[in-house]
């Protein structure tokens, strides 16, 4: 395999991605890229896909950016991404972006979390009932976890089109359902707004004939559809909520808090690290 081009790009910053939605995801942003650039992908020192580009650092000075997929998921998978990438590119820093899952009532789609401390929840040794953690940690610079609670991301990024195009949760977008079906509207999927607002329709109403809240098969509110919600727009002075802090429909929140994570992928069963949070 030849590296003879990639040998003579020598980065800033390594960012590493587990799945290729991930890969594709990173190489949309183009906030904050140095006019004129684009991004530029070529395979890597162990030949899977590397992405180059340069963005505005401080003071004017270039910040060289690579994002590299790795070949599967897992520490395993990660570590024998990294090494060669490492060795070739030499960056000062290197990090790991992705989908995240979040935690119920502390975050909500959309939103992104830093990791001011990373772990394993599933270190230590397995007894009968659960795993004896044997916990460390990896601290974020206290200056880098300052700098990210004190960003204003509103300001920076409100004109980008990422921004403005966040998507919607399905909670909210079964709640303005319901709430249209209680004001009266017989089809809400025939106003204008019901792509902005509820864009997934489909999958939202398959959600509240299963939960009960609409009739199967129609459009037609249940008497726990309407209850919930009634006790909904109760709660929020008949008006659905407000997703974001600065009072916009889109949301979005920047939590700097700790994340733990396992050595497999665990779908909808609660995690030790989610116990223990």
């Amino acid at each position: 395999m030849s590296t003879s081009r990639a040998s003579a790009r020598v980065v800033d910053v390594v960012i590493l991605v587990a799945i290729t939605l991930e890969y594709r995801a990173a190489l949309l942003v183009d906030a904050g890229a140095a006019p004129g650039s684009r991004w530029e992908e070529e395979p890597g020192p162990n030949g899977l896909p590397v992405a180059f580009r340069s963005f505005q650092g401080r003071g004017g000075r270039p910040l060289r950016v690579a994002v590299a997929q790795a070949g599967d998921m897992g520490a395993v998978a990660a570590t024998n991404a990294l090494i060669p990438l490492v060795q070739v590119h030499r960056p000062r820093c290197v990090a790991m972006c992705g989908v995240c899952a979040g935690r119920p009532g502390k975050t909500s789609l959309g939103d992104v979390i830093a990791a001011e401390r990373l772990f394993f929840h599933d270190t230590g040794k397995q007894l009968p009932g659960d795993v004896q953690q044997d916990l460390r940690t990896y601290n974020l610079r206290d200056d880098w976890k300052v700098a990210l609670e004190h960003f204003d991301f509103a300001a920076r990024f409100r004109d980008e089109a990422w921004w403005t195009g966040r998507p919607i949760p399905y909670e909210w977008q079964e709640n303005w359902v319901l709430a249209k079906l209680r004001e009266g509207v017989a089809r809400p999927a025939s106003l204008p707004e019901c792509d902005v607002f509820c864009p997934q329709w489909d999958r939202v109403v398959e959600s509240l004939w299963k939960s009960g809240h609409l009739r199967d098969g129609s459009l037609e509110l249940t008497d726990e559809g309407r209850s919930h919600i009634e006790r909904v727009l109760i709660r929020h002075r008949d008006r659905l909520p407000a997703l974001s802090p600065a009072g916009e429909l889109l949301p979005f929140k920047m939590h700097v808090a700790p994340m733990g994570s396992g050595n497999k992928v665990v779908e909808d069963e609660p995690s030790p690290a989610r116990r223990a949070a």
